[in-house]
């Protein structure tokens, strides 16, 4: 039993080792990208505005965006983002230079992101983690390697959201519940998943618990009812008569340790939104539709099956993962409760989720580490001796190198084809023919040279999937840059009102139904507040009025500049087009004062 003992400990530090390194080495990939794509994602520009109102002055109790009061998220991601970004970053951002002013956009763009990844990078640590408890250190890094190349993570873990933080919290909860309820360290276990329990309720509210309070939960019942217990359901994986798991306490004893964790959560996360609430009562009906998303937007409802797109996240793991749930459910004839532990953490939340309005792909991203711990165990089978695996593990293994490789060779060539879409601005493809041969022909030689040596080193399964995928989101992006997607509807209508009115008020008239919400990279581009009401009267300032027309069928009339503005400038973007107007200050600054604006410019100008 010490020996047994002492070997787990030994592969447990070599496993912690490993997974470091491959949270370094995924930092190391896409940090490089960090300040290639402007600030063009809705939900990211919610944080980057709020964290630059909050540099310029603005309250950090309650954090402002666009010179209102975002009560609607909880701060610590707005909080975390401020404390990491210098008070010059934000100066810089107002200078009449649009080289320098470029410079300092790219800038803060790495300041607020590498803290985003370096917190994904974390949840990989998690990950592994989650994955040790449920299996064992080799599939703790596994799964670490694992949900560090899905495409999911590869998509969100650089952008600066409150989902990247989410995501971090609900994984170390988890992976300190699955402490406390399989490998019985009450203590550390509870506690602590109550800190992570907190900050995730400080990051996006309830939807933490979803997450993670309610499999967990879920599952010590059904071992209750069918294994008596989470201890029995531990020991039943066990031949060792010496586990220690045998003498572990009773699940009654665990109130005092749940109790701590319970309270240490709700000092974190009740003192701010009990603040708020007392400024202002009203503000729990915008709470629960935040939650519930009902009255959140003015979009239509999700279908149910949306986050069925789940499985082409998890690509290319998404055949492990289908094994690896298989595996977890008992279908290979070996039963361990330990596993459905992942596969409720999978799936539960995201049954749960399917019953709300609003199904967004980045609500996703907490479920990718228990669903790498899954992958993680079909990809283990490949470690066995190969006269002792079955049949069905070389197919799985022929089927995920069949996926990658359609990845690594599929994407450059459509790449290079203009008729898939996949264009830039310009109505150019994303790769020339040469970039596109090159990196199909290198993705080809890795993945054949990664399937082959996978027959007697089944790590190259997992060395191979990573590397291939780094280095296919390198190229993505340096593409995905010069797309509408990844570039900003408003830089150029602010580099306009830089470079012709640096000083003037910014304002954005109402748009025809239905509405289209003003761009959230507006204020971020020119750093000032841009007011969505526009007011005309007496000004010491230039006022600056932006329009919408939409280019449908059929397509909106032409705007028309109101009285005293004059055409500033236009930006076509897809299906609209911006139209921006300006009137120069009407009196001086002494005249203003006893003058107060109070006129509203009138409805849209077009007739």
């Amino acid at each position: 039993m010490i020996h047994a003992t002492a070997l787990e400990s030994q592969q447990s530090t070599h496993g912690w080792g490993i997974a470091l390194l491959i949270a370094i080495a995924t930092f190391a990939f896409i940090a490089p990208t960090l300040t290639q794509l402007e600030f063009s994602s809705g939900s990211e520009n919610l944080n980057v505005g709020t964290v630059i109102e909050m540099k310029r002055g603005g309250p950090w109790l309650v954090p402002k965006l666009n010179g209102k009061p975002r009560t609607t998220k909880p701060p610590l991601t707005a909080w975390v983002s401020a404390l990491l970004i210098p008070s010059e970053s934000v100066e810089a951002l107002s200078t009449s230079d649009q080289s320098k002013r470029d410079q300092a956009y790219t800038h803060l763009a790495w300041q607020i992101r590498w803290p985003a990844l370096l917190l994904s990078c974390l949840m990989l640590l998690a990950t592994f983690d989650l994955g040790r408890t449920i299996a064992d250190a080799r599939a703790g890094w596994i799964a670490s390697a694992v949900c560090a190349s899905t495409l999911m993570f590869l998509h969100f873990s650089r952008s600066a959201t409150t989902d990247v933080q989410l995501a971090l919290w609900v994984t170390v909860a988890n992976a300190l519940l699955a402490r406390a309820v399989i490998l019985r360290q009450v203590n550390v276990g509870y506690v602590g998943a109550g800190i992570a329990l907190g900050l995730g309720l400080m990051s996006k509210g309830p939807v933490c618990l979803v997450q993670s309070v309610v499999p967990v939960l879920v599952w010590c019942i059904w071992t209750a009812l069918r294994h008596g217990g989470p201890s029995r359901a531990s020991v039943t994986t066990s031949n060792d008569r010496d586990d220690p798991l045998l003498s572990s306490p009773s699940p009654r004893r665990d109130w005092l340790p749940i109790c701590l964790g319970l309270a240490t959560m709700l000092v974190i996360c009740v003192p701010w939104p009990l603040f708020v609430y007392i400024r202002n009562p009203n503000i729990l009906t915008f709470w629960i539709s935040e939650i519930t998303r009902e009255g959140a937007t003015n979009l239509q409802p999700d279908p149910f099956y949306s986050y069925m797109s789940f499985f082409g996240r998890m690509m290319p793991w998404t055949i492990f993962f289908i094994a690896g749930a298989l595996m977890a459910v008992g279908l290979d004839g070996r039963r361990d409760p330990r596993r459905m532990l992942a596969v409720l953490m999978t799936f539960l939340p995201i049954v749960i989720m399917s019953f709300f309005k609003d199904k967004n792909d980045r609500y996703l991203l907490p479920m990718i580490a228990p669903a790498a711990v899954l992958c993680a165990l079909a990809v283990g089978e490949q470690f066995k001796a190969r006269l002792s695996r079955v049949r069905a593990d070389d197919v799985v293994r022929h089927l995920h190198f069949g996926a990658l490789t359609f990845l690594a060779i599929g994407f450059p060539i459509a790449g290079a084809v203009r008729q898939t879409g996949l264009t830039r601005m310009d109505d150019s493809a994303w790769f020339s023919p040469a970039q596109a041969a090159s990196l199909a022909i290198g993705g080809a030689v890795l993945c054949t040279v990664g399937w082959w040596g996978s027959l007697r080193r089944p790590a190259l399964v997992v060395v191979t999937s990573f590397i291939a995928m780094m280095v296919l989101q390198i190229a993505f992006i340096r593409a995905y840059r010069q797309t509408y997607d990844g570039r900003s509807e408003m830089k150029l209508l602010a580099d306009a009102v830089w470079q012709t009115v640096p000083n003037a008020v910014v304002c954005t008239a109402p748009a025809r139904p239905p509405a289209k919400a003003q761009p959230a990279d507006l204020p971020i581009y020119l750093n000032r507040v841009c007011p969505p009401v526009v007011v005309d009267g007496k000004a010491d300032k230039p006022l600056v009025v932006i329009y919408l027309q939409r280019r449908g069928n059929p397509p909106e009339p032409l705007p028309v500049a109101p009285d005293t503005f004059q055409p500033l400038t236009e930006v076509r973007w897809r299906k609209h087009t911006w139209h921006a107007f300006y009137r120069p200050p009407l009196a001086p600054a002494s005249e203003t004062s006893a003058s107060p604006t109070s006129d509203v410019v009138g409805a849209d100008p077009r007739r």
